[in-house]
């Protein structure tokens, strides 16, 4: 599968469920962890997908759903992932 089309389709699986770690990414589309975290970095470079780190874990959304992940938050909630 060419790189294009890999990236349609985690484009296209966040579009569905919102927002997903790069573990699910990866499992949903059927890629390794490292080709999921390749992947998801050049569309955020691109300015497609935006990531917060969770915990130990990556979160990605579209970058269309930040405002309404920012909503959701609490300021204090929103500087704690943010950083």
């Amino acid at each position: 599968m060419e790189s294009a089309e890999i990236r349609r389709r985690i484009v296209e699986y966040l579009k569905s469920v919102g927002s997903a770690s790069v573990y699910e990414v990866a499992k949903a589309i059927g890629l390794s962890y490292g080709s999921a975290q390749w992947h998801l970095y050049v569309l955020e470079r691109e300015g497609i997908v935006f990531s917060v780190a969770k915990g130990k874990k990556r979160i990605v959304m579209l970058k269309d759903s930040l405002d309404a992940y920012i909503k959701t938050l609490k300021v204090r909630d929103f500087f704690r992932d943010f950083w």
